[in-house]
């Protein structure tokens, strides 16, 4: 199929940079579509995504990335923190913004990653042995609400 065709060839190629752009100008249109990307095609070395400045509001769970490793990282870049993640979805278990599946060696920098479903919502969410994964000069933002575990920045 031409998907398999398309990760075949980008897996092969070793993509060292790839870019995020809401309005159509990069290799992907937001976040699910490169995360989907990736959990078809891996990686063969490092590999890091530009995300332009933007809102992209969509729900991403990024599982494990075949060849990620420590040398074969995955990096998540905002031009700045007006690159921003966010979702308005507030029932379980659907109020993860980003929920991180089993990936491993993954960074996400200078973005702004929320959950603004209302009254619940986790911002970044670590499952399934997701570990050697870094949040860094980022904005995370969740419900403020102190009487239930389902509203945390990072879970």
């Amino acid at each position: 199929t031409t998907s398999d065709t398309i990760c075949a060839d980008v897996c092969v190629t070793g993509a060292s940079s790839l870019t995020i752009d809401g309005n159509g100008n990069g290799d992907f249109d937001g976040f699910q579509e490169a995360a989907d990307y990736l959990n078809c095609a891996g990686v063969s070395s490092a590999l890091t995504i530009t995300v332009k400045d933007g809102t992209y509001e969509e729900r991403v769970n990024l599982g494990t990335i075949n060849g990620a490793s420590a040398t074969n990282t995955i990096r998540f870049v905002g031009e700045s923190t007006d690159a921003k993640l966010t979702s308005t979805y507030s029932t379980y278990p659907d109020f993860k913004t980003l929920t991180l599946d089993g990936a491993k060696h993954v960074t996400f920098d200078s973005l702004t990653i929320e959950a603004g479903g209302g009254t619940y919502g986790w911002a970044v969410h670590l499952m399934n042995a997701a570990d050697s994964n870094t949040v860094r000069n980022c904005v995370i933002n969740a419900p403020e609400n102190g009487s239930t575990n389902y509203s945390s920045g990072i879970t």
